[in-house]
């Protein structure tokens, strides 16, 4: 073989491997991060939960009834809520409807609510304080967050995919039934991922809840460790009836 034509070969060969680590990268790029997913089943008892001094995840570790918990909406310290925080039928903090600098106050935000009769709803604050003569004595549990990463369907105005922000973030969905889903990223993902991530679980409505401060705890392990020892105004709780 001539040395033009091994030349040429030479070349394409590296061509072929620059185009198929550039396709690998672009793949990479595009691909969503896969975030820690809980679907809360029918039997499940959920529980939003707090404390005098707040609510920490590593207290549930010992709890062999515990398959699933995440931590509540925004909150200034431990043993005080931004927003709206009803744990248990009682009222531990008022709702917020201020304007305000942050994600909690990137409206529209919203409250995640469980009814008596164990239907979980997320609504926009305004809409939840209207129906507040209609809900008196029938909601058991409640937190309060922003923004509302997805209002009936519909992906918040300010959320776009091209944020570079890929943060740990962790949120709550509820589907048509009013069903509720818990998920949290990695660490890797912006607000736009977290609310394709609803959406593919059939969720209308999706409640952005905390940022790198969050942590799940499953099969008795809490993750990320980092945020181990921190303490929540709120947990979302799950345990599961044997």
């Amino acid at each position: 073989m001539s040395g033009s034509r091994k030349t040429v070969l030479v070349g394409r060969r590296l061509l072929v491997v620059l185009l198929s680590g550039l396709l690998q990268a672009a793949c990479s790029a595009n691909a969503r991060p896969v975030p820690v997913v809980f679907h809360v089943l029918p039997g499940d008892d959920v529980r939003i939960e707090t404390g005098p001094g707040g609510a920490g995840m590593a207290d549930l570790v010992a709890d062999p009834h515990v398959v699933f918990a995440t931590n509540g909406g925004i909150f200034e310290r431990p043993e005080a809520a931004t927003g709206l925080l009803i744990s248990g039928g009682t009222e531990v903090h008022p709702i917020n409807l201020a304007n305000g600098a942050g994600n909690f106050f990137l409206k529209p935000n919203g409250i995640l609510f469980r009814t008596d009769d164990g239907r979980w709803r997320i609504v926009e604050s305004g809409e939840f304080e209207a129906l507040r003569s209609k809900l008196v004595g029938t909601v058991t549990d409640a937190t309060q967050s922003g923004p509302m990463i997805l209002r009936q369907g519909v992906i918040h105005p300010a959320i776009q995919p091209s944020s570079p922000n890929k943060l740990l973030r962790n949120a709550a969905c509820v589907d048509a039934e009013g069903h509720l889903h818990l998920l949290m990223t990695r660490g890797d993902g912006t607000f736009h991922d977290v609310a394709r991530a609803a959406i593919d679980m059939a969720c209308t409505d999706a409640l952005y809840l905390d940022g790198v401060i969050s942590s799940v705890l499953r099969d008795g392990t809490i993750e990320p460790p980092e945020n181990r020892a921190r303490r929540y105004a709120s947990i979302i709780v799950v345990r599961r009836r044997r």
